[in-house]
């Protein structure tokens, strides 16, 4: 299964009600859409030295 989600054949996304946001992954990416920016800035916080790109 992993194959068609790499070749863009099978597409999923991920809700939590708990946290409220969706995660949609795609070819060369990922999505994530949160409930408001306060949320958002935090999140850009605590992970902007955990990818290789930064903002």
């Amino acid at each position: 299964m992993p194959q068609k989600f790499a070749q863009d054949n099978l597409r999923a996304f991920f809700i939590s009600i708990g946290k409220e946001l969706v995660i949609a992954p795609y070819d060369g990416g990922i999505d994530f859409i949160l409930k408001n920016s306060e949320t958002r800035d935090s999140y850009k916080g605590k992970y902007r030295n955990k990818t290789p790109f930064k903002n």
